[in-house]
């Protein structure tokens, strides 16, 4: 009885929210607010807004045409991701499924991104600080933080990302832990936007880490690994990564940096507790080495990584369920067209899709980790808990 009562108390704070703060829909500016007004009218009380022609000023509004960008950064090496579906950092099943990612160059991505009989849905979303990092070229076209939310909120941005891509590409529901200024450069963005007090109506999962990988030109899931611990699955990861990737006889090992090979596997690498112990040659080794009349074989245990909590809802796809919950839940949908500029709170849930020939620049901000942040979590914990129980 007790859990039920307090389900419907969790349920509750969405109608609550709305009553008393929430808008119905997203509040457009004709100006840019000044920092005090940003703050309190809208960073304080945790309320998005979209500053119409925010960024029109820039030059890249006129100026990123694909002539222009080719001309700048035709044979720049980039990293793209590719799915068969759009989603990328998505659910599906009982995975939650990274992308392919490739190296090409822009000029590359750009003649495969406009063609029509593609199979392939191209996006370029690294998360890195991306703009800065690998289309540093064009920062004379934008800028390098929005002055006045840097003000407000008394930092600069921690990232601040490039996104390009077509109408094919999908942002699953999702939040951040960011203050995030999101600014159209051209095409449009279409956001679906959840208040924090909407996490009951939202359905969280643990996923499978997995990753899609091209074999023969056809899209397939694989299971991600931690090769830390084991130089069996060492080997393994070399041989698998070899056999789908580009380079053909060379991968780069993710914790030690180094390009390796079949033939140049080492003999013992740092950070490996499985079996590094015996100091195992595995240039030759199989999935059971004998060692001292002892067999050693690797249990595939030790790579098992921890799960990833994600949203399983999909506003573009309900099933029963998910449709039960979200029909209660307070989405505000938005579009930014280009030279607006959203301010997108920290702990929103958000779902994004896109026009073709989209490019975007978001700043991230870091989070103030305050009793916002504190309550949050708690509501989070309960839901958890709530969730265990199958009452909503």
């Amino acid at each position: 009885m007790l859990t039920k009562d307090l389900g419907e108390v969790l349920l509750s704070l969405g109608n609550e929210a709305q009553e008393l703060y929430l808008p119905r829909k997203i509040k457009l500016l004709e100006h840019p607010p000044s920092a005090l007004v940003f703050l309190r009218e809208y960073v304080m009380p945790n309320i998005p807004v979209v500053i119409k022609n925010g960024v029109k000023h820039w030059p890249a509004i006129k100026k990123w045409t694909d002539d222009y960008l080719v001309d700048i950064l035709g044979n720049k090496s980039i990293t793209v991701a590719l799915t068969p579906n759009g989603y990328a950092d998505a659910p599906q099943g009982d995975y939650f499924v990274m992308p392919y990612e490739i190296e090409t160059t822009f000029k590359n991505f750009l003649h495969d991104l406009q063609r029509e009989d593609k199979t392939d849905v191209l996006y370029l979303q690294n998360q890195n600080s991306s703009f800065t990092k690998q289309f540093s070229e064009l920062i004379p076209d934008a800028a390098l933080d929005i002055s006045w939310a840097s003000e407000a909120f008394g930092k600069a941005p921690d990232a601040i990302n490039f996104w390009m891509g077509s109408s094919n590409s999908v942002t699953s529901m999702h939040k951040d832990h960011y203050e995030n200024m999101y600014a159209v450069v051209r095409g449009a963005k279409k956001f679906i936007l959840h208040p924090p007090t909407d996490l009951p109506y939202l359905i969280h999962k643990q996923y499978i880490p997995a990753r899609y990988k091209k074999e023969n030109g056809v899209y397939k899931i694989f299971e991600e690994r931690n090769i830390e611990c084991c130089q069996i699955c060492l080997k393994e990861y070399v041989s698998t990564e070899i056999k789908h990737s580009n380079m053909a006889t060379k991968v780069t090992h993710p914790v030690i940096s180094a390009e390796i090979t079949q033939d140049n596997i080492p003999n013992k690498v740092s950070n490996l507790n499985c079996i590094d112990k015996f100091n195992i040659d595995i240039k030759n080794a199989s999935d059971s080495i004998s060692i001292n009349n002892q067999n050693i074989s690797c249990s595939h245990d030790c790579h098992i990584l921890p799960r990833i909590p994600w949203i399983a809802t999909n506003p573009l796809n309900l099933d029963d369920r998910t449709n039960f919950l979200y029909k209660q839940s307070h989405p505000l949908e938005v579009t930014v067209q280009p030279g607006d500029l959203l301010y997108l709170p920290s702990l929103w849930f958000h779902h994004v899709q896109q026009e073709d020939n989209t490019i975007a620049i978001n700043f991230w901000y870091d989070m103030d980790y305050d009793i916002k942040y504190n309550y949050f979590k708690f509501i989070e914990q309960i839901n958890n808990l709530l969730r265990h129980t199958d009452i909503h």
